[in-house]
């Protein structure tokens, strides 16, 4: 299940994106049919959420913006509706979307969401309370939990093992949904595993011990999720595509600064509310292509890509 095992090729999750992608390509509708009206989709989770303050504070309308937010449960789901025109503007995860453009499918990020920025991490390599492991030497050989096999926990994973002189395919990965991750670290189906948000900080609070901030190894400051459409509706529509990227880098700003108020629309739009604890999602406020390409460039060192470019190629032309 490592990186270089062609054999088991990505994870089940992005499998499935390119496969609905894929099918879904030849659908993709003609630049002149988009409707004035915007139809965005994103996640029901706090990396997702910058579109559901933006719909809150009435920052569409003020933009002149007519914009209808809905979630799915998964960036797959998301991606899929994009590509097949079931909706303009999705948000989504930034290794997913360079996987996407890969293989040769056409989506163009528009706008910044969520980015590691240095501080304390929104997604952590913890152990289980009273486990004896203290570094990566510790893990060879034995099963490590991560949300999804070739998703930006793995490669943040895969990076921090190769920092410590351990070679991935030494630890043998475990996909494991993320709100199953305490409970597999209490059974022991795995003696360690990245957990995020907001099951990190619960899982902290009941005695488990962080072992490394793993996305530290991809960089200092990198971008972890966009908010993207595909080429044709950006070309068609710039002055559109403008304004809503205006609109989330206003959102961004404002949900950086204002973490108890965001807290409460994320519970209106999700029914879930962020434990007290819990380290908030930060946002990035530009789209610069120097903080795209940390990420790009980890992936293909893990071999999550298989060639090199420039963060540029996924942004419109």
């Amino acid at each position: 299940m490592r990186p270089g095992d062609e054999g088991r090729g990505m994870g089940r999750t992005l499998a499935a994106l390119l496969v609905a992608l894929i099918i879904a390509f030849p659908a993709l509708p003609g630049s002149a049919q988009a409707p004035a009206r915007i139809r965005l989709i994103t996640t029901p989770t706090d990396s997702g959420a910058q579109a559901y303050y933006a719909d809150a504070l009435g920052l569409f309308r003020k933009a002149g913006l007519d914009v209808e937010v809905s979630s799915l449960g998964n960036g797959a789901a998301v991606a899929a509706a994009i590509a097949s025109g079931a909706a303009e503007i999705g948000q989504g995860n930034v290794v997913s979307l360079a996987l996407a453009h890969e293989k040769g499918l056409p989506f163009v990020l528009l706008a910044p969401a969520s980015a590691y920025t240095g501080g304390a991490p929104t997604s952590a390599l913890i152990v289980p309370k009273g486990s004896t492991i203290a570094n990566a030497r510790d893990l060879v050989g034995k099963p490590v939990g991560v949300g999804g096999l070739k998703d930006i926990g793995s490669v943040a994973l895969d990076m921090w093992l190769l920092q410590q002189g351990v070679n991935p395919t030494q630890v043998a990965d475990v996909e494991i949904p993320g709100p199953q991750i305490g409970a597999s670290l209490e059974r022991g189906t795995v003696v360690a595993a990245i957990s995020i948000e907001p099951y990190l900080s619960r899982s902290l609070a009941s005695g488990a011990r962080m072992l490394a901030p793993t996305q530290r190894a991809i960089g200092s400051r990198f971008l972890i999720g966009a908010y993207f459409s595909t080429e044709a509706w950006a070309k068609a529509h710039p002055e559109l595509a403008r304004k809503f990227t205006g609109v989330m880098v206003e959102a961004a700003r404002w949900a950086n600064a204002n973490h108890a108020r965001s807290a409460a629309i994320l519970e209106q739009y999700t029914g879930v509310r962020p434990n007290p604890s819990q380290v908030r999602t930060a946002y990035a406020e530009t789209l610069d292509p120097a903080i795209i390409q940390p990420l790009l460039d980890a992936c293909v060192k893990d071999q999550v890509l298989k060639t090199s470019f420039p963060a540029t190629a996924l942004l419109p032309s």
